[in-house]
């Protein structure tokens, strides 16, 4: 129990740290250098990947599937190094070398399973097929990243699948959480209609950009009647989720080394 204490303090530091020394007298809005939020290198990051469970006991990253409707997806979280990060480069040479670098010493989450839309005989639910994964909570309400900045950015790597992005901001409607669509499949849209960002390398490292704007606010998977930007008394993130329920049968993987906040500004 203290060993969890202790990684979520020292992660709510790194990040509160990384925003202290990144504010400045007279600093203007387009100022703010990127900050790591998650990053798979770090060893409480890494940590939290190898602690991942169902139930969040262990104080890591959560799974959890449609298992809990009585579906059949299932999926698995693990911690790998780097493979074939410098090919990935090689065959994209446009690649921005100060987002994309040649990294392979480091670590990154590996979330892949199956999905499975079958709905089981004697269930109440409609229909099936997703699974899902949760960061850690931040600690101390979450961290604030205020007005600084306007989106995140994601190194990840994608198959040809389409994945829903969740944001759980501090709120006072305990149900907030904010949706946006990674899509490689332009004919897909999702129930809550939230902005989607599409992407064309399938399988390939990539730097992914979603501005907090795009985000569509939702309460247990449907869009709210009433929109409210999420930037709209600045950002205080609880904790960061991905999903997948896509409405197909299938595997999936979906490779993730690091989450950083930035200032479209600057970019």
């Amino acid at each position: 129990m203290f060993s969890i204490q202790r990684r979520a303090l020292r992660r709510w530091a790194r990040v509160q740290k990384s925003l202290i020394f990144d504010t400045r007298l007279g600093a203007s809005a387009f100022s703010f250098d990127p900050i790591d939020i998650i990053n798979f290198s770090n060893v409480d990051d890494a940590e939290d990947a190898k602690n991942c469970d169902f139930s969040g006991s262990k104080g890591g990253w959560r799974l959890s599937d449609d298992e809990v409707i009585g579906g059949f997806s299932r999926a698995t979280l693990q911690l790998m190094k780097y493979d074939g990060f410098e090919n990935d480069n090689k065959k994209n040479e446009d690649a921005d070398s100060d987002k994309i670098e040649n990294q392979l010493d480091r670590s990154f989450l590996r979330w892949e399973g199956k999905i499975d839309t079958r709905v089981a005989k004697g269930s109440q639910a409609s229909r099936s097929g997703f699974c899902a994964i949760r960061s850690p909570d931040f600690i101390f309400n979450g961290i604030n990243l205020k007005d600084r900045y306007n989106a995140l950015e994601l190194t990840c790597r994608v198959d040809s699948r389409n994945y829903t992005i969740n944001l759980k901001p501090l709120s006072f409607i305990p149900d907030d959480l904010y949706q946006g669509q990674i899509n490689h499949d332009s004919s897909f849209s999702s129930e809550n209609n939230s902005s989607s960002l599409m992407f064309d390398h399938e399988d390939e490292w990539q730097t992914l950009v979603l501005p907090f704007d795009d985000f569509a606010l939702t309460a247990f998977g449907r869009l709210r009647a009433m929109q409210r930007p999420m930037r709209e008394d600045g950002v205080q993130l609880i904790n960061i989720g991905l999903m997948i329920a896509d409405g197909h049968d299938g595997d999936f993987r979906f490779d993730l080394a690091k989450i950083r906040a930035i200032n479209l500004g600057l970019h």
